[in-house]
């Protein structure tokens, strides 16, 4: 798809730069818009194939911009794909609703980003294509008017086929793009090959739609199969290479496609002719399905105890098909790919939060029993050689060495329990929420009210550790930067949901920005509460107002610890 444009709107220079070298070396030319406004002023001069729309921008935000180009019919067809750092379901939604073709989130993968962006150049270069058959079409059609007018019946008549093949070519071109759509519209694997025998065999009328997939060994397995009732099944069946010509394989290769009009007069091979005995095959197609240079599978019709002229629009159709499979196979690959990497990347965050948790239960303790006893022991040392003395006689050092220790001794405390406080493994998640919120009260003379309408029911474990420092982390950024009042947090359970509010009445702050700061590594106080409550099945939201405080709130399913893991 050599020189497609594509246009990329973000407010952060930097990102185009990060965007142009994860596309790499594919002749696109790629034009750079700074702001919602300036890319709308740039479209009819640039008129991308593409648009890469940043979601988070100033002014106008990249849904407003999305809305305003599907709302015109001359860029409609653009397709849009929404950048954003934001993974909830109701951002993502709100993307799709506002007319986006796709969306992927920051970091940007440059796997990922390849990936969709060769995705949607073809889905436009097929709408362009398909708007000019259109055109061509209504270009035959005044065609044809201007022969009735001036030429005979036969040029009448030689109008009328052309138009009839076109019409053909086109109503083909349209099934291929709704075969097309279904299958590319899940990330399945199974499911859009599924799809793909069951409206392939519906189309051409056949018997057997078949999809075999090759194994590193050559060995090929039938992984989906539409077949008429009645028939026996292929499903799972397993062939080798050698019941594939070497000669046929290495035409696969190139994108031949083999057609076969009936089997009793072609040269098959006898350990494959034994394969189609048993299913009763006589005619049949076979279509590579290509992944770059290798050879994935095959996309075979059958037709059952009788010869079958395949016509070259039936051979069109199936090569057509298989280049859309071949695309839905690589997206659904990268999808499961990414997907396991999530999935990874949520294990380790969770263990190491864990161990997070376990060095500092560790250190809290090590300080409480170790130093703490040992700091104790100096004092009572001291005091003891304070009695010792004299009141004359006694020392100024004594009496500073014996106030110095009770610093120390007073902040080694403090450290174990903003490490980790005894209580929350002692009394549970209430008591120690009541014992910090004081605390936190009486450090930063702030009030702070607690609503508990969760009763004395006993909470897992992680999800108390979770609302704990999530309380703590909200109560720290108030301290530093809310200039609050008053606070209020808030914890009540409605029916298997545990529901978590912390309130303040201080200057607010724009949640956009900092989230967009967190996600560049500037702070890590959002990212972490957010990561400690996906990471436990819950959702976490924030509504800041400037000038009319903040209000966070979180939702965590109790059943989520009830499940056991697959």
């Amino acid at each position: 798809m050599k020189n497609s444009s594509i246009l990329i709107v973000d407010d952060e220079p930097g990102n185009f730069l990060v965007i142009e070298a994860l596309l790499g070396n594919q002749d696109y030319q790629l034009h750079y818009a700074a702001s919602g406004y300036e890319a709308l002023d740039s479209l009819s001069s640039i008129q991308p194939d593409v648009i890469l729309l940043d979601v988070m921008m100033p002014v106008l935000n990249g849904l407003e911009v999305c809305e305003k180009i599907t709302a015109m019919p001359l860029w409609r067809a653009i397709p849009i794909i929404m950048v954003t750092a934001l993974t909830n379901k109701e951002v993502l939604s709100r993307c799709l609703k506002a007319g986006a073709s796709d969306y992927i989130t920051q970091p940007v993968g440059g796997v990922e980003l390849r990936a969709k962006v060769h995705s949607m150049l073809r889905i436009k270069h097929q709408h362009d294509d398909l708007q000019a058959a259109l055109k061509r079409q209504e270009s035959l059609e005044a065609e044809k008017v201007g022969f009735l007018e001036n030429y005979n019946i036969k040029l009448v008549q030689q109008v009328e086929e052309r138009t009839a093949i076109l019409k053909a070519t086109l109503e083909r071109e349209q099934l291929v793009a709704r075969i097309a759509t279904q299958i590319r519209s899940s990330l399945h694997l199974q499911e859009i090959l599924e799809t793909t025998v069951q409206e392939v065999r519906s189309l051409l009328g056949c018997d057997y739609a078949i999809i075999w997939r090759f194994q590193a060994d050559w060995s090929a397995t039938v992984v989906a199969n539409a077949i008429a009732s009645g028939l026996p099944c292929a499903m799972g069946e397993q062939v080798y290479v050698r019941q594939f010509s070497p000669d046929w394989i290495a035409l696969y290769l190139k994108g031949q496609i083999r057609v076969v009009t009936d089997t009793d007069a072609a040269e098959v091979e006898d350990c494959r002719q034994e394969s189609l005995e048993k299913l009763q095959i006589r005619a049949k197609i076979l279509v590579p399905i290509l992944q770059g240079d290798h050879l994935w599978g095959l996309l075979s019709v059958a037709q059952r105890q009788t010869p079958r002229q395949w016509h070259p629009h039936e051979t069109t159709l199936l090569k057509q098909l298989a280049t859309q499979l071949a695309i839905a196979i690589q997206n659904a690959c990268l999808f499961e790919q990414v997907r396991g990497d999530r999935e990874r990347l949520k294990c380790l965050s969770s263990r190491l939060i864990e161990a997070q948790e376990i060095e500092r239960r560790h250190i809290a303790y090590e300080l409480h029993d170790e130093i703490g006893q040992a700091l104790t022991a100096v004092k009572i040392n001291l005091q003891a050689s304070q009695r010792s003395l004299s009141a004359a006689g006694e020392p100024l050092a004594l009496q500073e060495s014996i106030a110095i220790v009770d610093g120390a001794l007073q902040q080694v405390r403090n450290l174990a329990l903003d490490l980790r406080p005894s209580i929350l493994d002692d009394l549970g998640l209430l008591a120690a929420l009541r014992w910090y919120l004081d605390r936190q009260s009486q450090r930063t003379k702030t009030p702070i009210n607690f609503v508990c309408g969760v009763g004395q029911i006993a909470l897992p474990p992680n999800l108390e550790m979770v609302c704990f420092r999530i309380v703590q982390e909200a109560l720290n950024n108030i301290a530093k930067h809310a200039q609050a009042t008053h606070v209020t947090v808030q914890l009540n359970q409605q029916q298997e949901t545990i529901h978590l509010t912390i309130r303040d009445d201080g200057i607010g702050f724009n949640v956009e920005a900092a989230q967009r700061q967190a996600a560049r590594g500037s702070s890590l106080g959002l990212l972490g509460m957010e990561e400690r409550a996906t990471l436990v099945g819950g959702e976490l939201r924030i509504v800041s107002t400037s000038g009319k405080g903040t209000k966070i709130n979180a939702a965590f399913p109790i059943n989520f610890f009830m499940v056991e893991p697959p």
